[in-house]
Formats: structure tokens, sequence, C-alpha cells
């Protein structure tokens, strides 16, 4: 067992030293995006490396700035777009999520990830009924929208999502009916 921990520390300090070589090399050239795009990379990886508890909101930023630089690049990549969406809401900056999202669908009106994010985000403040909302709007803008210009929306996984966000929300009126049936 402790060799399986060194190798991991031992994998992080080396990862944090090729961090500090990169930034290095953006100080001299700030879009170098092959360097950009390793530096992305290693950051991840220490972040996979860690616990959540170990996690500190300053990795997590690193990783949001990098993305910026990345997305700012290359504006036609959605990934980066995405992944900075991402990003901002486990840091718990929804309205810089939601922004992101949305300037994604504008291009890309039928971008799972993005519905899904904004999904996650009503959900994760308690309002279900603008989740179901927004999905079903989404699903009668994709009707019309591959009528005209057909398989560019799937409309079967945004059916599934609004499906889930049905019965998370049947979980939760099940789970609260029972408690204050049982007095528990």
């Amino acid at each position: 067992r402790r060799v399986l921990f060194r190798s991991v520390s031992q994998s992080r300090y080396e990862l944090a030293d090729q961090i500090r070589g990169y930034e290095l090399v953006l100080q001299r050239e700030p879009e170098n995006q092959a360097v950009l795009k390793q530096l992305l990379q290693a950051r991840l990886q220490i972040l996979s490396q860690k616990s959540n508890s170990e996690v500190q909101p300053a990795d997590i930023q690193g990783v949001i700035e990098t993305l910026q630089k990345l997305s700012r690049l290359n504006p036609d990549n959605l990934e980066y777009k995405v992944l900075l969406a991402q990003a901002n809401q486990q840091i718990g900056n929804p309205q810089e999520a939601i922004q992101i999202y949305r300037s994604i669908l504008r291009t890309q009106p039928g971008n799972i990830q993005s519905l899904q994010g904004i999904v996650k985000l009503e959900l994760d403040q308690k309002r279900p009924e603008a989740a179901i909302q927004f999905l079903k709007q989404t699903i009668s803008n994709a009707e019309k929208s591959n009528s005209v210009q057909p398989g560019s929306f799937d409309i079967i996984a945004i059916q599934l999502l609004l499906g889930s966000v049905y019965s998370s929300q049947k979980n939760t009126y099940t789970r609260t009916y029972t408690s204050i049936v049982t007095g528990k």
C-alpha cells in the first residue's frame, strides 16, 4: 500500500512540476494552444487523483482559466465550452454556467450536454418545474426544427431527459408523502 501511495504522490509532484513548466512557457507564449491543452490535461489529471475533500477551489479555478483561454482561441470547439460550464457549475457559479450553456444552445440548440447542464442547474436550485418547462419547450422547438431539417435534434434523448426529471420528482414526492404518513 505504501508503494501505491508513494507513486500517486510522486505523480502529483511530477504533474505539479509539469504545470509550473507549462505556466512558464505560457508567460512567453500566452496563446500556445499545444501547451494550453497539456496544461489542461495535467490539471485535470491532478484533480482526478484527489478525493473530493482534497480538491481546493484554486484547483478548479486553474482549470477554468485554462478552459477560458482555450474557448476564446477555439470558439467553435463546444467541448471546451461545455467543460467550462461544468467547472463553473462545480464551484458554485450557476449564473456563469447557465450563461455558457445558453450561448452553446444559441448556435447548437440540440446540444444534449448543454440541455443536461441547464436541467441539472434548475434541479440543484430546487426548480424542477422550470426544468420541465424548459425541456417541453425544447421538445416543441425540436419537432419544428426536425420537420425543416431532419435529425437536427435528438428528440428521444430530450424526452429521456424529461422522463428522468419526472422520475426524480416522483421519487421526491413519494419520499415526502411517506415521511408525512409515517411521521419520519
